[in-house]
């Protein structure tokens, strides 16, 4: 089964996506920055979630320290964009 860590500051948000990812089989973990590097190294999660929610250098340093430890782990960093 696929491993899935959702990192954010918006617990509702990270419920949701944890819960629809959980709806297709995958495996499932919302967590906040303070916990995500250790929650990584005791499940190890094939892909991990930056959310929008988290602050543009705390996502960066998350994505670089994961990168780091974790090289074969995805990463997907979700942005928030003003078109206007």
């Amino acid at each position: 089964m696929q491993r899935v860590l959702i990192v954010g500051q918006d617990e509702m948000l990270q419920f949701s996506r944890a819960a629809l990812l959980r709806s297709l089989g995958v495996e499932a973990c919302a967590v906040r920055e303070g916990t995500a590097l250790d929650i990584q190294r005791d499940r190890h999660c094939e892909l991990i979630v930056l959310c929008h929610s988290l602050p543009a250098r705390l996502s960066s340093s998350l994505a670089e320290k994961i990168h780091a430890s974790w090289p074969n782990t995805w990463i997907l960093r979700v942005v928030a964009r003003d078109w206007m």
